[in-house]
Formats: structure tokens, C-alpha cells, sequence
């Protein structure tokens, strides 16, 4: 095996966005520098058209965020995200030159370095790592750099398949880092009579998250890279730990989503601990053109799993793969991954399926909008089980054991309307009636998953907007007072709860019974 060598080493410049600073930082191993050369960024955009070989902007996040609604949360880091125009599976050789960006959302953190590196049969040689960032973005922004850094495929001691690797890392305030790294193939062909052996087998293309005591924890595709536009794709997906990771504690895998303003996109599937399987997407149904395929895995530190000072944290990985539904002759990627420059909640968790799209109510007309989530909680020793697939919602207020609560999430993006009127299907009345029923309006619209929401991390900030008496059951319409556009924006969640500790119960039809709580827009 050959020594490894020195990488070349350079200043690189930065190019800050959304009102960051403009810095600089050193590339290279942190061993004696031979002299500073300036270098350009060469690609400040997620089209990869300029390199010589076939690229794909890929993206890696890691997010280290409270479990919503559990009070012994203590941080908030916000997001760190890694991208690059990638030659996904293409044979290359000598030098390789990568525009790498990195974006800070609403994280306090310091962002220390970023290390290029081959994960080979032979080791993990470093080239063009880029050291003593320091970079930092304003509270409650978006910060955007790129950094331009050169990677010398010769290090490797063998030719064939070979994982590259940008392990990048961002110093937080509670003395812990927050690190996303990456696992992309490429083909390295330079020959010299060296021995030709795989590191990876292929088809494998994943993103990785990590913090200190959960380690780990990955989001995988493990069939062929969509390379060419489709008419249909079945991908093999896992979403599991990663080396030495805690246990994934919930999945989602979705289309096209925009979590920095509360946009879930087109949820596939999501639910509790890992995932591994084939998913055939809905390509059909796709907007001829670019897409992004989001995977993302959740792992929640409780009891001490990550270490005590963790508790009540959890780690989100998330991994960004690029592709195109046939149509389109114009676009070969998603036209952007930026996130949005004014962000709203950090929506920790993912959402549910969207309903069917519904086109804004007309002038003097009613539409219908089903509701897009539902559950219920409940209180005492069921404080930790899930309903989320039941076909009832139910409502009480008695002893603490016996509290209930009903969650409902409605998308109503580009809808507008000046009266709503929220409807139900009661189903059972128990104990008497009548029975009082609060609705209240959520503070947080999109942290909670139908399927893992239970009543000791559920949250309960709300405003209350109407209340009535349920008399009997059959349809009930209920009069929220206000307009759509005073409900939200994006997405509005409402909670049904009684106040009055009466110990009566109202049961309400989920949408798993296909008569679920809807509103109605006028």
C-alpha cells in the first residue's frame, strides 16, 4: 500500500448569502501549508451542467431539534445542510473539483470544518479538507455559503468503486457537534497496474446524521439511481441507524417537500422505528420534471438513551435525492433545494398525506376539504399509546387515566375563504348528554405524525376560537368564527377537548372511516 499523500492546499473564498458575512477558510490537511493560492468558486447554483462528467445535486441534513411537546427539551439547533453536485457511479480519475454548499438554518451553532475524504479498502484518505471555519449565522436566519474545494482521486490505493465522504461539522453551544456526512459512490480509474477492488457494493447512496450519544443514524437508497427521466420507479429504501446508533424511533419518505415553510410535500409513508423496503412512487401522477425524493429518520432521545443531558432531543437525517419524471426535455434536476429564506417553524417531525388536491373555493360557492390527519390521546397509563389508525376520535374530560383529546391537521395552501365551518360525524355519546366540546386553534401546525402523537408528547398551547354543546349524534356542524386566512397559511391544526371534567365521552369518525372531520369553505 502507498503512502498517502498531501493534498493540495488553497485558500478557498466563501460566498455568503442571505445576509451572512463573507469569510474565508483554509482547504487542505492541517499539516504545513506549502502556499495560498486563490481559487474561485467555480458552481454556485444546484444546476451540475458545467462539469465534464454526468452530476446530480445531492443533499445531506442532519437536525437537532426538541421532541415536540415534551417539556424537558432544553435545545434547538436548528438545521445544518451539506450539498454537491455529485458524479454519482461515474468513472473519474486524477483531480476532482467539488463546489460544496452548506447552509445553517436558524442554528446557533459555529460551523468548525468541512472534510472531503475516500472511504477505501485501504483507509480514509483526507483530501482538500477545509479547516478553522468559523462561521456562524444570526439568530433565527438562513445562511447560505459555498465552498470550492479539489479532491485527488490517487490517494486511493485501488481503482473500482469507492465511497466519497463530506463529513461536515458544526460546533453547538451545549459543547457538542452536530455532524452530517455523506456515502457517494464513484468509479476511480487511474490506473498504474493497481488492484481493481470494490468497497461498496452497488447501488448504495446514503446520508448520515449525527450528535454526540445518538450517533449515527442513516437514510439509504439502496436500488439503481435514477439516471434518466421516469415513466415509473420503484427505489429500495432503508431508513435505520447508522454505526453505533440509537434505534430510529420513526420514517418518512416524501415528494417535494418544503419543511421551512411548513410544506410536508407528498408523504409516501411514515411511522414508527426503521424502514426497509420498495416504494412505488406515484410518477404518474407527477408534474412532468424535476422532483426531490426526501427521506428522512428520526431517532428521540428518552431515558437516558443519548446520555441524560440529551433527553427530550431528537436527531433528524434527512437525504435529498434528485429526480425527473419524463416530460420535461428542459430539466435534468430539481430547479432549486434552497430552502426558503424566511423560515417559520422548524417542523421537527413529518406530516401526513396530503388529501386530494381542492381548488380554492369560487366566488359565492362552497368547497369541502377533507381533513389531511387525525388522532386522539389519551391520558394516565395509555400516555404513551398511539391511535393514529383508529377509526375514532374521541373526546373526554373525567379522571386523569380516562382524559382524551382529538388532534385533526388540515393543508389549505392556496385556499382561501371568508367563513369556515369545521364538520364532524358523531358517532357515540356516552355518559349523557349533552356533551361540551372546545376547539381550539394550535399554536404548532405541523410537529406531530398521526401515528406517533400520543398524550405525553402531545402539545397543548392553543387559542380557543368555539365551543358547543354535542346533543346527539349524526353530522355536526360547528362555526369557527373566522376566516381561512385567519386560521393559517399552509396547514391548521385544530384540538377537540372538553374543559368541564364531566366524564362524558364523544366519539367522532376518523378519516379512516372515509367520513372523517372536514371544513367547509364559503
Amino acid at each position: 500500500m502507498r503512502t498517502a499523500k498531501t493534498a493540495p492546499i488553497a485558500a478557498v473564498s466563501l460566498l455568503a448569502l442571505g445576509g451572512c458575512d463573507v469569510l474565508s477558510a483554509t482547504i487542505g490537511d492541517e499539516s504545513e501549508l506549502p502556499g495560498d493560492i486563490e481559487v474561485a468558486v467555480q458552481n454556485q447554483t444546484t444546476d451540475c451542467s458545467q462539469y465534464p462528467e454526468k452530476r446530480y445535486f445531492l443533499e445531506a441534513q442532519g437536525w437537532w431539534v426538541p421532541i415536540p411537546g415534551l417539556e424537558d427539551a432544553v435545545n434547538d439547533f436548528g438545521h445544518l445542510h451539506v450539498g454537491t453536485c455529485f458524479p454519482v457511479e461515474q468513472q473519474v480519475s486524477g483531480t476532482l473539483d467539488f463546489d460544496v454548499r452548506v447552509i445553517l438554518h436558524d442554528n446557533p451553532g459555529e460551523l468548525r470544518a468541512i472534510r472531503p475524504h475516500f472511504a477505501t479498502p485501504g483507509g480514509n484518505p483526507t483530501s482538500g479538507k477545509i479547516s478553522n471555519i468559523g462561521n456562524t449565522c444570526p439568530a433565527g436566519e438562513t445562511c447560505t455559503w459555498w465552498f470550492h474545494t479539489q479532491m485527488d482521486t490517487t490517494l486511493s490505493d485501488y481503482d473500482g468503486r469507492q465511497e466519497i465522504r463530506f463529513l461536515t461539522s458544526v460546533a453547538e453551544p451545549d459543547g457538542q457537534e452536530l455532524h452530517v456526512s455523506t456515502g457517494w459512490q464513484v468509479d476511480i480509474r487511474n490506473g498504474g497496474g493497481r488492484e481493481v477492488k470494490d468497497y461498496r457494493r452497488a447501488n448504495f447512496l446514503e446520508a448520515r446524521g449525527w450528535y454526540e450519544g445518538v450517533n449515527y443514524e442513516v437514510g439509504r437508497l439502496a436500488s439503481e439511481f435514477p439516471f434518466d427521466p421516469k415513466t415509473e420507479w420503484a427505489p429500495k429504501l432503508e431508513i435505520k441507524p447508522g454505526a453505533d446508533g440509537i434505534a430510529t424511533t420513526g420514517h418518512q419518505v416524501t415528494i417535494d417537500p418544503r419543511f421551512h415553510v411548513g410544506d410536508p410535500g407528498r408523504v409516501l409513508i411514515e411511522g414508527d422505528g426503521e424502514y426497509r423496503g420498495t416504494i412505488d412512487l406515484p410518477v404518474a401522477e407527477l408534474e412532468p420534471g424535476p422532483h426531490k425524493l426526501v427521506l428522512r429518520n428520526f431517532a428521540d432521545c428518552r431515558n437516558g438513551a443519548c446520555g441524560s443531558v440529551n433527553d427530550g432531543q431528537r436527531l433528524v437525517s434527512m437525504f435529498l435525492i434528485p429526480f425527473t419524471v419524463a416530460g420535461d426535455t428542459t430539466a435534468s434536476q430539481p430547479a432549486s433545494t434552497d430552502p426558503a429564506p424566511t423560515p417559520t417553524d422548524p417542523a421537527p417531525a413529518p406530516t401526513d398525506p396530503a388529501p386530494a388536491p381542492t381548488d380554492p373555493a369560487p366566488a359565492g360557492g362552497t368547497t369541502v376539504l377533507p381533513v389531511s390527519a387525525d388522532t386522539f390521546v389519551r391520558g394516565g397509563s395509555y400516555s404513551m399509546e398511539n391511535y393514529g389508525t383508529s377509526n375514532t376520535l374521541s373526546v373526554k374530560d373525567g379522571s386523569d387515566n380516562y382524559d382524551r383529546e382529538t388532534y385533526i391537521r388540515f393543508d389549505i395552501a392556496g385556499l382561501s375563504a371568508a367563513n369556515v365551518t369545521l364538520r364532524l360525524d358523531v358517532r357515540r355519546l356516552s355518559n349523557g348528554a349533552p356533551v361540551p366540546m372546545e376547539v381550539c386553534l394550535a399554536a404548532e401546525s405541523f410537529g406531530w405524525i398521526e401515528t406517533m402523537l400520543t398524550f405525553a408528547d402531545r402539545f397543548t398551547q392553543c387559542t380557543p376560537i368555539a365551543g358547543t354543546l354535542v346533543e346527539a349524534t349524526g353530522t355536526l356542524d360547528i362555526d369557527l368564527g373566522r376566516s381561512l386566512a385567519e386560521l393559517g397559511t399552509n396547514q391548521v391544526t385544530l384540538i377537540l377537548r372538553d374543559t368541564t371534567r364531566e366524564n362524558k365521552m364523544i366519539d367522532i369518525s376518523s378519516r379512516e372511516t372515509g367520513v372523517g372531520p372536514q371544513l367547509i369553505l364559503q
